[in-house]
Formats: C-alpha cells, structure tokens, sequence
C-alpha cells in the first residue's frame, strides 16, 4: 500500500500537499514514509545539461600538408567559403 502511493506520487506531477490532501493522508506519515523508502521510490534524477569537453586532434604530419589557401600572406588550413577568400583578397 505504502509503496502504491509512493509510485503514484512520483508519477502525479503534484505537490506532496495536494497529493496527501487528495488521498486523505497526513503530511508527517507520508514524509517519514518517503524518508524511509526515498531509495526504491523516488523519481529519477533528469540529467544536468552542461558543456561537453572538447578535444581538438590535428590529422596532418605536416602543417603544409593540410593548406586550403594562402591569401596575401595568410595561410587558411580549412574550406572556407569564395565570398571570405574575396574579402582578404581587397
């Protein structure tokens, strides 16, 4: 029985105050009853968003082995759009 609320009371997305006014139970029994068996019943943790490390890996032996441009002095090492290689050219 105690385990049955529980579970629904994980599941009804309701505070524990209008969850125990709705089933006519005492806010003590059902804290001590959630203390008690926190472990089996309590909902899963949502996962926290955060940054993902980022780890950056040179594929080339050589940096000249990997030249997409050179403009007026400027080496480029990745395709990048005509429109940007225009603008360094004027």
């Amino acid at each position: 029985m105690i385990a049955e609320l529980l579970i629904e009371y994980s599941g009804s997305g309701m505070t524990v105050a209008a969850f125990c006014a709705a089933k006519d139970i005492a806010l003590s029994s059902f804290h001590k009853w959630q203390s008690k068996y926190k472990e089996q019943y309590q909902k899963p943790e949502e996962p926290v968003a955060g940054f993902a490390e980022l780890q950056v890996v040179s594929s080339c032996v050589h940096p000249a082995s990997s030249l997409f441009a050179e403009v007026n002095g400027i080496r480029i090492f990745q395709p990048v759009a005509a429109t940007y290689l225009k603008e360094l050219i004027s």
